[in-house]
């Protein structure tokens, strides 16, 4: 199963698109929450989980969003995830299988760790993830 949100000129769509590639056709769509973002979201899978975090709502260049969800591929429901605490766009989120399924995130959230490297040159670079335990 794959997904696509499709953004055209000023209209959003509130669903998703599920494509199979084997028969090579649309098979299905999903309904998107309400309060779910349309575009520059942060989207990452497990094989049976499609976890979105954040992204803005609405057409063109609108606001960002706080709201977080889960889509379960296997019952086609949506679950909430914890919110951001601060609108977020066009972040970059990964899992990790290694430390016991983690989804990272790389904006400030409830649950965070800082790093701090000094570079040779004495540059000192920050990144600040959430971590979510799924």
């Amino acid at each position: 199963m794959s997904l696509a949100c499709v953004c055209l000129f000023l209209q959003v769509h509130s669903h998703v698109d599920v494509f199979d590639f084997s028969s090579n056709k649309w098979v299905d769509q999903i309904k998107m929450p309400k309060e779910m973002a349309h575009s520059h979201l942060g989207i990452a899978s497990d094989g049976r989980y499609i976890y979105i975090i954040s992204g803005q709502y609405g057409i063109q260049c609108s606001g960002p969003t706080t709201a977080s969800f889960s889509l379960d591929t296997a019952t086609k429901k949506w679950k909430p995830l914890p919110p951001l605490p601060a609108p977020r766009c066009a972040i970059n989120i990964c899992i990790s299988t290694a430390l016991t399924h983690l989804l990272f995130v790389n904006v400030c959230c409830m649950l965070f760790f800082k790093l701090q490297i000094n570079a040779d040159d004495g540059t000192e670079i920050v990144v600040i993830m959430w971590l979510l335990q799924l």
